[in-house]
């Protein structure tokens, strides 16, 4: 017991035995049976509810989904890895959409891995970003003030506008 730091002594300072120490962190930890099955329950249904946010990172995502699926292992429940992994591909975001079928269309997408999974949709995620910072247009308005008086002239380039006032001040 001098291991412990003297929040976690003080717990057990007034065990006699062994099996009382034993037992202790597993009462104050986990609970009972029925306080047990309450967590499980809770977990459960927070693992059914994970749904990606719009705005969200696959790296917050898939955290998410660990750290819920994490408390549910920590409390001597299974959870198998197809599970997981369905539950992902089903509620992620929709501009996933495009890896998720072609991930759907392989023939060994029941062996496939959280891992993998992980590690594709953070590619996906890293190569789409980048794209999408290269294809940014502006569009744009230019003035030019002449003094012939009431002409506007307007010219379009590509996708962008621009536009002469011709207006005497």
């Amino acid at each position: 017991m001098n291991g412990l730091c003297d929040l976690v002594y003080v717990k057990f300072i007034h065990c006699s035995s062994g099996r009382e120490i034993w037992e202790k962190p597993q009462n104050i930890y986990e609970g009972d049976a029925k306080v047990k099955a309450t967590k499980v329950q809770t977990y459960i249904g927070q693992f059914e509810q994970l749904k990606m946010k719009e705005d969200e990172n696959i790296e917050s995502y898939f955290l998410r989904v660990e750290e819920t699926v994490n408390e549910i292992i920590g409390l001597g429940e299974e959870v198998d890895e197809s599970i997981i992994i369905q539950k992902v591909l089903r509620y992620l975001s929709m501009r996933f959409d495009p890896i998720i079928s072609t991930l759907e269309e392989r023939e060994d997408i029941d062996r496939i891995i959280m891992d993998e999974l992980h590690g594709n949709f953070t590619a996906y995620e890293m190569r789409t970003e980048h794209e999408s910072l290269g294809i940014k247009e502006a569009t744009f308005k230019a003035s030019k003030k002449s003094k012939k008086k009431g002409q506007k002239k307007e010219k379009k380039i590509g996708s962008a506008v621009t536009s002469w006032d011709m207006m005497e001040k």
